[in-house]
């Protein structure tokens, strides 16, 4: 009896063990070109022009073709496949007054891991020059990664004012490192159908 049990448990593992070389072998090359400097550049661009378009259309409603209802939203897809969306809307009660910055990051195909996700999304904040620690961030059912941040009329007036500077190669390993670094020091909180103050998330 016990043979079989040590012969289950050791096919078990074999198993476990093959199934994760056949991911490695499949996703190592996607986590290789994600994962990039030449991508990580193409991304900041990205969320730099996605952020400036959701200011514009803020500041002229009548630029998107219809109605401005207090929520304005750009999105950018790059050539790997990340997906980012980005979201400006007028902050209420606590945050009245305030420009509520709200943007997301997830594969266009499959499983959106926390090592691409999680790094892509403290990425645009540091290309953003926005603080996360003062914001918040979260993770949805379905692994699309969330932050989102307030900023104050003056603030918001600066960040419009802002150029989107791309990191030379030193200043990039700096900022990689830094990236993953604030990735796993930030709070990530697991959330449903909405966000902080049930606000609807993307």
């Amino acid at each position: 009896m016990v043979w079989i049990v040590i012969g289950i448990a050791s096919l078990a593992l074999l198993g476990a063990l093959i199934l994760m070389v056949v991911v490695m072998l499949v996703k190592g090359p996607l986590f290789r070109r994600v994962l990039s400097e030449a991508h990580f550049v193409e991304c900041a661009r990205g969320a730099w022009n996605a952020a400036r378009r959701a200011c514009r259309k803020r500041e002229d409603p009548g630029s998107a073709g219809e109605e401005n209802t207090g929520g304005d939203e750009e999105e950018f897809t790059s050539s790997e496949g990340v997906v980012l969306h980005y979201s400006i809307r007028k902050g209420e009660g606590d945050e009245a007054g305030q420009f509520v910055h709200h943007y997301s990051v997830r594969m266009n195909r499959g499983y959106t891991p926390h090592a691409i996700g999680g790094t892509f999304v403290v990425w645009v904040a540091l290309i953003l020059e926005v603080d996360l620690a003062m914001g918040w961030v979260g993770i949805s059912p379905d692994r699309v990664h969330h932050a989102e941040f307030a900023l104050d009329g003056e603030e918001q007036r600066e960040f419009e004012k802002g150029d989107c500077v791309v990191p030379s190669e030193a200043e990039f390993r700096l900022l990689l490192t830094e990236s993953r670094a604030l990735r796993d020091s930030l709070d990530w909180e697991a959330i449903g159908e909405c966000g902080p103050g049930g606000s609807e998330v993307a």
